[in-house]
């Protein structure tokens, strides 16, 4: 007997800086992106004709959050960035936690920062705000939903 595999994107929960974003904050479809940038190795040919493989510390990933834009969580970001921008040493480096609450991926990050302001833009409908987070020390589980 196979079994029925469900995917339900909306059971996605993401927490940013203490911040729960909500489903209500969330578009429909396609809200959160997360990109490794850095490979967690190298490789590179040796003089002796050998390979010499390089661990790189902590690999940036680029966070892609995409937010309704009427969501008022959008104020709470625009709060956050900006206390950054005028507080000195680092006062936007917070935690940022995603969790699979229907599988196993998991993502934590004790050092993430909101790279600046997101793209806006005024139509007849609402439109998304795309907030870019850097993720500097990541764990991460990419398991199954």
């Amino acid at each position: 007997m196979s079994l029925v595999a469900v995917w339900a994107g909306h059971e996605v929960s993401i927490n940013f800086a203490g911040i729960d974003i909500d489903e209500s904050d969330l578009p429909e479809d396609d809200c959160l992106e997360i990109e490794q940038v850095e490979p967690d190795f190298k490789a590179k040919k040796g003089m002796g004709g050998g390979t010499t493989r390089s661990k790189v510390k902590n690999p940036l990933r680029k966070v892609t959050l995409r937010l309704r834009q009427c969501a008022a969580v959008n104020t709470t970001l625009s709060v956050l960035l900006n206390l950054d921008r005028v507080t000195p040493g680092g006062a936007g480096i917070a935690p940022l936690i995603v969790k699979d609450r229907n599988g196993n991926f998991k993502f934590l990050d004790t050092q993430s920062f909101i790279e600046g302001d997101p793209k806006w833009s005024v139509k007849k409908e609402e439109d998304v705000v795309e907030w870019t987070i850097w993720s500097t020390n990541v764990t991460a589980l990419i398991g199954g939903h």
